[in-house]
């Protein structure tokens, strides 16, 4: 029987463990993953109230000889972060520098290399659409070896990556410091704090620290595997120093953990290894600093102190490789492990390496800034299920939260709200400090992963309306697919942004963004369960509240293709307070609504603009009920507390039935308008000239009631009175002719009450609506340019009034809208100073009464409809005879009716062409203009200048009469 000491038990399970390395090591280099999105597993965080580990866990590491269980437990005490007054309100967008500078360029036709190059155009779009950070990524001097490295392998186009960094200096070609701090200003003179990266686990492979501090790094004086080999281009621009990458990488056989350093000047040769997260292929480009030593923490301290007195946002490069736990694992393994592959001959136990790397690393960054730079937002790209961790214990202020977008992108709606709701449950200031992203420089683009569609704004709005920092790729607002390399100069695709897209972000999205301060708190952030009629919760609904003073929303977001109907009503359990004592509550206390049947809630949704309205006591007893289509989101905002003293909002409410409407304001100024509307139904339902004044009386009476005392309308009355006198007798004579002229003359030379555009009930509807349009501006001060058809409501019972009285449906609908375009010119209209051409053409040039007339262009000519037109000329002439002093006789109606016959015979002339009829409209006018000038009587003063050129003949015949009559006299 052999004994072995511990020592040697060690070496011999150390040999396993480099075997397991070599074979992960070899399948990674010879399975490298195919294209498309990758299938990334998630996991749903499961937070510890205690430190012990679990049975399965402790069972796992006792198997190791010399590694306690308790080595790998870490203590996980809260210590937060609190938040600068700015920070909880940041939203964030990411912009690789290069490959914006060059969008840019191209976009607006000049050369735009330099940061202050770029236009405040950007800028000033970027603040419109309430982004308050932006992300520059790839502004440091970035290392030569990097760009030489992908030339070497075929891309001539590349540069450098940005994470292979000479120095923490801004990039010359862009400008140098100067530049940056003209941008940096001009960003801040519209709220945009500007973010900058720092990777403080390794430096560019050729960079002032390997040239300067080779001791900064993590080496050998020996290659790890000794099948090496160094024989390729010396990729150093320094003469002393001699850097080279492993053979197999241009072979592209293998991929090494390290490279060779030789200094000329001493003969010196070691072997820096590569940074590696251990999750795949070594960053052949960068070298791996050593923060096992103390010097070299204090360097990148004050490298990151360096970084914050330029940004004012630092975002820390895959931080979680940093944690004392996975620094340990990937470079100084405990006996027994692995980690980066050749490091188990490097172990360390953990007491070793804690009188080495005593305080947690990035405890002693966010120490010191809260003392010395709290001014400076601290961001975490932390995974492997660390972001819990990075704000609550190493008290980072915002960390990656990988979980949202891989969860929502795959459909994984239970693993998504379990991680939400323990969470809550185990300490909810952690769901405050997830930066929450739909796709960042690592991973797909969110077109790509989430469409254009529902479901992407669905994504995005949880995004934006959940506690947290939203952050916005790199042309995502656009639709660009393409993923942009660390290494890219300028984009390959020529992609052109999607104005559809952008459109609805800016009608969909940037509202709510606007709003953060509502949503940005845990303080009263509820989760709740949606659940159908059967009280089954269902899953695929992601559903909150929250709340900031007097203002709240609740968020619903169907993340599947399904339809669904539910409510929600209590919440899911929530930790309250430094006690760890958790609680559930109702939506109403939630949102601290009364349970009162006399208190209304009137509140909107963001997206569809419906209103809806719900009492206390219906939300306290029932909860909120809505009904969700595929990918549907409804964000409730804008509530308003209502005591229903009249039971008026009762009324609403039971007529809604829980359903939006376009205007709850319009709703009630129906109701409260239903007694004018059906005085005025009334009065038009058996029309007669001769009882239409006592019905008159009525709708008055009723309408004083809404808008000023019954004493004040009767001039109103009386004005109407006298138009309906005028419209009856102007009918009435153009009747009598009618049996006279409908046999002999042609449709346009008929009196124009034979016309089948005009009638008795539609002007007269035009005139009422004049008259109490005066009477809304004169007695309630109300501005000349009013709607009174919104205001009075008087579309809907105009239609029907037009209608029943034989009008048929598209020509009752055409009326009421010409009615609605003349009451806006009627004083033009009207003014007998004002010849008529010059209205025809102001008619023409007016956008509402041009959509009329159907404008429409053609090969170049604009055209305007000949039915809309001649409806138009036969009101235009009605109203101006009715509303002037002339005498209603045979010689007056002649008159209109030759008038409009000559409008007529204009319009055809000019083939129907907007120009060419104003032109000869215009030439008309100036033609007769002395001749129009020499009539005297009142009535005549409303005829256009063509109607002259008619009755020259007749005028010079009786001019002649007279004369010879004036000799036989003499």
């Amino acid at each position: 029987e052999m004994l072995l000491s511990p020592k040697y038990v060690d070496k011999i399970s150390g040999v396993f463990e480099f075997t397991k390395e070599e074979e992960e090591y070899l399948w990674k280099i010879t399975h490298q993953g195919g294209g498309g999105i990758p299938a990334v597993e998630t996991f749903v965080p499961v937070y510890k109230k205690s430190e012990k580990l679990s049975d399965e866990e402790r069972r796992l590491r006792e198997r190791l000889s010399q590694t306690k269980p308790e080595d790998y437990i870490y203590a996980e005490h809260e210590q937060f972060t609190p938040d600068i007054d700015w920070m909880p309100n940041v939203v964030l967008i990411a912009k690789n520098i290069y490959v914006w500078l060059d969008q840019l360029s191209k976009k607006y036709q000049r050369e735009i290399k330099r940061l202050d190059q770029i236009p405040d155009e950007e800028l000033d779009q970027l603040a419109r659409w309430s982004f308050t950070s932006l992300w520059l990524i790839g502004v440091w001097e970035r290392s030569t070896a990097s760009k030489r490295i992908k030339q070497i392998n075929g891309n001539m186009d590349a540069v450098s990556s940005a994470y292979s960094l000479y120095d923490y200096e801004i990039a010359r070609d862009l400008g140098g410091d100067e530049s940056y701090q003209q941008f940096n200003h001009r960003c801040m003179q519209r709220g945009i704090r500007l973010a900058g990266d720092m990777v403080p686990n390794h430096m560019g492979l050729f960079s002032k620290w390997v040239i300067e501090h080779p001791e900064y790094f993590i080496q050998t004086d020996h290659p790890p595997y000794p099948s090496y080999r160094f024989t390729g281009e010396n990729l150093s621009e320094d003469q002393n120093i001699d850097l080279r990458i492993e053979d197999g990488y241009w072979r592209r056989s293998d991929a090494a953990v390290v490279f060779q350093r030789i200094d000329r000047r001493n003969g010196e040769v070691r072997y820096f290894y590569h940074g590696n997260d251990g999750t795949s292929m070594p960053w052949n480009d960068t070298a791996q600093l050593n923060l096992l030593r103390a010097d070299v923490r204090e360097a990148v301290i004050q490298n990151i102190f360096h970084v914050a007195r330029k940004f004012s946002v630092i975002r820390f490069d895959a931080a979680m490789t940093l944690a004392k736990k996975h620094f340990q694992r990937l470079w100084y393994p405990m006996p027994g492990t692995s980690g980066v592959p050749s490091r188990q001959d490097h172990s360390l136990s953990r007491t070793e390496f804690d009188r080495m790397f005593p305080v947690e690393f990035w405890r002693e960054v966010v120490d010191r800034f809260n003392n010395e730079m709290p001014q400076t937002l601290l961001l975490a790209e932390a995974f492997w299920l660390m972001e819990g961790y990075f704000v609550r214990t190493l008290g980072m202020h915002r960390v990656y939260n990988s979980a949202f977008m891989h969860m929502l992108m795959k459909e994984e709606n239970e693993k998504f709200r379990a991680t939400i709701k323990n969470t809550l449950e185990f300490n909810p200031e952690i769901l405050k400090r997830y930066v929450n992203f739909m796709s960042n420089p690592d991973e797909q683009t969110a077109v790509e992963q989430f469409g254009k569609d529902d479901k992407y704004f669905g994504v995005a709005t949880l995004m934006i309306t959940l506690p947290g920092l939203p952050m916005f790729a790199h042309g995502q607002i656009e639709g660009f697919k393409e993923k942009y390399g660390m290494e890219y100069q300028r984009a390959y695709y020529n992609e052109i942004p999607d104005e559809w897209l952008i459109h609805r972000h800016e009608h969909e999205i940037f509202p709510l963004t606007k709003k953060r301060y509502l949503f940005s708190q845990v303080a009263n952030f509820e989760f709740y369960d949606f659940q159908d009629d059967h009280g089954h919760v269902n899953e695929n609904v992601i559903t909150y509240s929250n709340r900031a003073g007097k203002e709240c929303a609740i968020v619903f977001f169907h993340n599947t293709f399904a339809e669904c109907r539910g409510y929600i009503q209590h919440s899911t359990l929530k930790a309250i307070g430094e006690s760890g004592s958790i609680r559930s509550t109702t939506l109403s206390q939630a949102l601290q609504f009364q349970a009162s049947e006399k208190i209304f809630y009137r509140f909107r949704d963001r997206k569809s603009l419906l209103e809806y309205l719900r009492s206390g006591r219906d939300i306290t007893e029932r909860g909120l009920r809505v009904e969700l289509k595929a990918f549907d989101y409804v964000v409730f905002s804008d509530f308003q507390e209502i005591f229903d003293a009249t039971g008026e909002y009762a009324l609403i409410a039971q007529r809604l039935e829980g359903k939006g409407t376009r205007s709850l304001d319009s709703l009630l100024k129906e109701m409260r308008l239903q007694p004018f509307h059906s005085a005025v139904r009334d009065a038009f339902a058996q029309f007669n000239f001769e009882l239409f004044p006592a019905t008159a009386e009525v709708f008055y009476s009723e309408l004083g009631k809404q808008f000023t005392t019954t004493s004040t309308i009767h001039e109103y009355s009386e004005r109407v009175l006298r138009n309906v006198e005028r419209i009856n007798e102007f009918f009435s004579l153009n009747r009598l002719e009618q049996n006279r002229t409908v046999k002999t003359s042609k449709n346009n030379d008929r009196p124009i009450a034979q016309q089948k555009s005009i009638a008795p009930v539609p002007v007269l509807l035009y005139s009422l609506a004049i008259e109490w349009k005066m009477m809304l501006v004169e007695k309630e001060k109300s501005s000349l340019s009013i709607d009174v058809f919104q205001l009075l409501r008087l579309r809907e019972i105009y239609f029907n009034i037009l209608t029943d009285s034989g009008i048929d449906f598209n020509n009752a609908q055409n009326i009421i809208t010409l009615i609605q375009n003349l009451i806006r010119l009627h004083n033009e209209v009207i003014e007998a100073e004002i010849e008529i051409p010059t209205i025809i053409e102001k008619l023409l040039s007016d956008f509402d009464t041009a959509s009329f007339l159907n404008v429409n262009e053609h090969n170049g000519e604009w055209y305007f409809n000949k039915e809309q037109y001649e409806l138009l000329s036969t009101w235009i002439l009605t109203l101006r005879f009715i509303y002037s002093n002339s005498k209603i006789d045979k010689k007056s109606s002649g008159l209109i009716t030759k008038t409009r016959s000559n409008l007529i015979e204009v319009a055809k002339k000019a083939g129907y062409k907007v120009e060419q009829y104003k032109e000869m409209m215009i030439t008309e006018s100036e033609k007769n203009k002395p001749e129009i000038k020499a009539k005297k009587n009142v009535h005549e003063s409303f005829l256009m200048s063509n109607e002259i050129d008619s009755t020259k003949k007749k005028s010079a015949v009786k001019k002649k009469t007279k004369t010879k009559i004036n000799k036989k006299e003499k």
